[in-house]
């Protein structure tokens, strides 16, 4: 009786043991997972980060970015992810900052037995909307929504706290005025010039990925009350060329990028202009003139020698980036209207192919980093 006694406590015991090492074992899988799937949500985040700061090659939607994937994986097995992303919408310049979702986890037999949930905010640092290679005085009616680049003195004429009138920072050698960032020496800059010209497109030519195609030579000097088209199977970037100066005259569409090489003269009425992926919206090689009434909407980069705004101009939008070359942008005195230009990475992306097959890949964006990662359920 004591033998069977102390075999069956000894088993009681034993069984104790045993259950508590399953549970210990079973905990210890648990938190390995988990672990698995953190360590995946880090990867989902980090292959967003790659395809939003290289918009160029991927597929994107309405608003240029790239909106994300489902059922992505980095092997073959039962570990998956999906990325979801999208435009912030708070603060005064969303268009830099994008909301990426990651949802990681491992399927076994059409159920998902661990998962990581993660969300976090990618801002473009820095993110250009204004470049200029000379100084420059802005008047409080011209309105920055991103960061400001100026080879020489910046000088903005809001000096009121909360003006907003620069929205960013500024890097220059000098800055006066008001802004919401911070000051940086030029030489802090770690975006660079957009090195395209006119000239490039002289001879009607272009590529993309090693085929020709031919842009839509402009024979007027002269347009208004018209929507520009083109045959994309011959343009598919819809290119429009002009070979000397241009002036647009009110009620003018154009769904492509407009490339001149002389003058472009804006006047009497709005000239809307939207560009194609991956191209400038307008390449001017020489003056942008805003003068009577002209109103200016653009979607994309602008990239012209110098900018002048008449003192009859209407409002003037630019969302994408504005890059003066030569003159800083001149504003007359008596110019009663606004200028506003607001930086978007995606829409003034740049990738253009050469005859010899060379490539510039370009973004007005110098880098990107996650400002916070949080879970949710």
């Amino acid at each position: 009786m004591v033998v069977l006694f102390i075999v069956a406590a000894i088993s009681v015991l034993s069984f104790g043991y045993v259950v508590k090492a399953d549970r210990e074992l079973s905990c210890a899988d648990n938190t390995d997972f988990r672990m698995e799937m953190d360590y995946l949500g880090q990867t989902a985040l980090n292959h967003a980060k790659a395809l939003i700061i290289n918009p160029q090659n991927v597929t994107t939607g309405s608003g240029g970015y790239w909106q994300g994937k489902d059922e992505l994986k980095i092997k073959p097995g039962k570990d998956f992810y999906d990325i979801t992303v999208a435009q912030s919408t708070g603060g005064l310049t969303p268009r830099c900052t994008y909301d990426v979702t990651i949802n990681a986890y491992r399927k076994d037999g059409g159920l998902r037995i661990s998962e990581t949930k993660l969300q976090s905010q990618l801002r473009f640092d820095p993110c250009i909307a204004y470049w200029s290679n000379a100084s420059s005085s802005i008047p409080s009616n011209m309105l920055i929504y991103g960061d400001v680049y100026c080879n020489g003195t910046f000088i903005c004429s809001s000096t009121l706290e909360g003006a907003d009138t620069v929205v960013g920072d500024v890097y220059s050698d000098t800055f006066a005025g008001w802004k919401t960032g911070q000051h940086y020496s030029k030489a802090d800059i770690t975006v660079e010039w957009p090195a395209i010209d006119a000239d490039d497109y002289s001879g009607g030519d272009y590529y993309i990925d090693g085929v020709r195609y031919q842009c839509k030579i402009l024979y007027s000097d002269n347009y208004s009350n018209i929507e520009m088209t083109t045959d994309e199977s011959s343009n598919p970037a819809r290119l429009f060329y002009r070979p000397g100066n241009l002036k647009l005259q009110g009620n003018v569409k154009i769904n492509g990028s407009l490339i001149i090489n002389g003058d472009l003269l804006v006047e009497v009425g709005q000239a809307s202009i939207t560009a194609t992926k991956n191209f400038p919206a307008i390449l001017a090689d020489e003056k942008l003139i805003i003068i009577n009434d002209g109103k200016l909407t653009v979607s994309g980069l602008v990239h012209v020698e110098e900018m002048e705004v008449g003192d009859s101009a209407s409002d003037i939008s630019i969302t994408g980036g504005l890059f003066i070359e030569e003159k800083a942008i001149d504003i007359k005195d008596d110019y009663s209207g606004t200028v506003t230009v607001t930086a978007d990475p995606m829409l003034s992306s740049l990738k253009l192919e050469e005859s010899d097959g060379d490539v510039l890949k370009w973004m007005p964006a110098g880098g990107a980093y996650y400002k916070s990662t949080k879970r949710y359920e």
